[in-house]
């Protein structure tokens, strides 16, 4: 609960460091560029705060409204340790979720709307940072429409982690999977393959041992 606290304190000093000298006229006439990156991010930021006074997330509250329901005092209750947490350790951003800890992966995904929240979501991402955790990959499964894609997606902009969507199609061979792969481990992204039903029964067979030479890789910490 402590980094809950310091966090915010944090950004607020050195918010309050920044502001007196960006907003000195003589340093903005000698530094223009940096004082306008500065003046573009100050905007942004009163404009999501101030989005987020006049719009609560409801999850949010949802989430606050069951720890206080459940009585949830000690740290390590499950109800409270399932959940996404963020700490920062030893100059690293670090996000937890009951006893997996992931990287950050500090990419800016844009201030997009976020994905609704509802039991079935909850479920889906507790399983998939499992099988994270694990090294393991995730197969949402279900009508077409239901949000498969999009809570994948809404996962990976909470690891600030850039997902890339692909869909899927029997023209693919797996040369050109084995490339996507490629670009994936040397950059971190995650993809999301629609339609991955599509790929003939030939091309799944060399997928599959190719997804399962990453895995051992990533199991043993391979960097290559």
């Amino acid at each position: 609960m402590s980094e809950l606290i310091f966090l915010p304190l944090w950004v607020r000093r050195e918010w309050i460091y920044l502001e007196p000298i960006f907003t000195s006229e003589d340093i903005s006439r000698q530094l223009a560029i940096e004082s306008k990156k500065y003046n573009n991010m100050e905007r942004t930021w009163r404009r999501i705060m101030r989005n987020a006074k006049e719009n609560p997330k409801k999850s949010f509250r949802k989430v606050y409204r069951n720890l206080l329901d459940e009585a949830v005092v000690n740290a390590n209750d499950f109800e409270w340790i399932k959940q996404l947490r963020y700490y920062w350790i030893q100059e690293e951003l670090k996000v937890r979720a009951v006893n997996a800890e992931f990287n950050c992966g500090y990419e800016y995904l844009g201030n997009s709307g976020r994905l609704v929240i509802t039991p079935l979501t909850d479920r889906c991402y507790l399983t998939l940072r499992g099988a994270l955790h694990l090294k393991f990959i995730g197969a949402p499964a279900g009508p077409a429409g239901t949000g498969k894609t999009e809570t994948t997606k809404d996962l990976a902009k909470a690891f600030a982690i850039l997902c890339v969507v692909f869909n899927c199609s029997d023209q693919l061979d797996f040369m050109a999977i084995g490339k996507f792969f490629k670009g994936l481990a040397s950059s971190g992204a995650w993809a999301c393959f629609d339609e991955f039903n599509r790929i003939d029964i030939e091309v799944l067979s060399v997928v599959a041992q190719q997804i399962t030479t990453i895995q051992k890789a990533q199991q043993a910490r391979l960097d290559r």
